[in-house]
């Protein structure tokens, strides 16, 4: 692997996936854990995703829907993984199309799908209020609250009522800054069934059908 370009490779794809190809960003994610070391299958599998590109090259991100304001999807692949650290995976649009996305191996070991939507939903919390804030200065602030969709019924229920306090406590305390939020109407939690999760395109690899259809659904075509 000494004379292969990998190094030079990954890093194009992460620039296109952080750039305009959200559909990219777990692949992305994957290849740059192995920048260090290598192997034959790392490299076979960067040029898989340089032939997607290719052939989606002429995909663009599209304004589907000007009058829709700041949308939210959230998802997490949980434990699935050899680290098992979860994958965390984010969309926020704004005028039916992403204006921020994102692909991350979560810092702890979640306990359960429930934790690790938790802990999804409260780190892409902060990206939306910073965005509330930023159109606020522009244009006039945000009084209705953010729709932040989720797949885990568990979750929206424990940032209501915290009813799974003895199954929660040992997360760390400011990831329950969400159950503020909530109560002060910044956002608007909603259950979105996983079939129409469109965050799923990041956090694990998908079916080929899966793939397309959720890509259509960022907007991206």
């Amino acid at each position: 692997m000494q004379n292969i370009p990998y190094k030079e490779l990954v890093g194009s794809v992460a620039w296109s996936a952080l750039a305009t190809c959200p559909d990219i960003s777990f692949p992305s994610l994957t290849l740059l854990q192995f920048m260090q070391n290598p192997g034959h299958a790392h490299w076979e599998a960067g040029k898989c995703v340089v032939r997607y590109l290719k052939g989606t090259h002429d995909y663009v991100l599209n304004l589907t829907d000007l009058d829709e304001g700041i949308i939210a999807y959230v998802d997490a692949d949980w434990a699935s993984q050899h680290h098992w650290h979860s994958i965390s995976g984010h969309v926020i649009s704004l005028a039916g199309m992403p204006i921020t996305w994102g692909s991350k191996k979560q810092s702890i070991v979640a306990l359960s799908s429930t934790e690790a939507e938790y802990v999804t939903m409260t780190n892409t919390l902060k990206d939306v209020l910073w965005r509330r804030n930023l159109i606020a200065e522009i244009r006039a602030p945000i009084t209705t609250p953010t729709p932040l969709h989720c797949d885990n019924q568990g979750t929206i229920a424990l940032t209501h009522n915290n009813k799974f306090h003895l199954r929660t406590k040992h997360i760390d305390i400011h990831y329950h800054f969400i159950q503020e939020a909530v109560e002060n109407d910044h956002v608007l939690l909603l259950y979105c069934p996983t079939d129409a999760m469109i965050a799923d395109v990041l956090t694990k690899a998908l079916p080929s059908l899966k793939l397309l259809r959720f890509v259509e659904m960022l907007g991206l075509f």
